[in-house]
């Protein structure tokens, strides 16, 4: 007697599926020298991205590989531009904290300004608070995003 098929579980599908971002083919491909590791020595180095150029080695274990194709620095060029945005954004965030946790000291030794408007040292305590909130987030983003090459 022929056995029955068990069809998939759909929850356990949708769980298995990976997430694909989509990358626009009109996003330049990158062009500045990138980092790359190798996968037998695991020595860093830097590769400079030229046309005409079909392999690329590691210079401590001469092991070979092919160089990078247009789709291929099309891609690095997308995950390098979304990894340097974050890192901008918390830097930034980290900036404007800074400033602001400088403004509000100054008040708060002004005895004048401290005794004059209350309210005001609260709202610098929630902005203080919410550059930090912003620069964890983006940090978080920034470390998550982080595409190594290894070849």
């Amino acid at each position: 007697m022929p056995r029955k098929e068990k069809k998939p579980d759909r929850k356990r599908a949708i769980r298995v599926r990976k997430r694909r971002e989509f990358i626009p083919s009109a996003e330049p491909p990158w062009t500045a020298p990138f980092k790359v590791v190798c996968s037998e020595c695991y020595d860093e180095f830097v590769v400079t991205p030229k046309e005409g150029v079909e392999t690329m080695t590691c210079p401590s274990c001469d092991h070979g590989a092919k160089a990078p194709s247009e789709e291929f620095l099309r891609k690095l060029g997308h995950y390098k531009r979304a990894e340097r945005k974050k890192l901008i954004l918390a830097i930034a965030f980290f900036g404007i904290m800074f400033i602001l946790g400088l403004v509000w000291l100054f008040l708060m030794v002004n005895e004048a300004a401290y005794l004059g408007n209350r309210t005001m040292h609260y709202s610098f305590a929630a902005a203080l608070a919410l550059c930090f909130v912003l620069i964890i987030y983006f940090a978080a983003g920034y470390e998550s995003r982080k595409y190594d090459v290894y070849f």
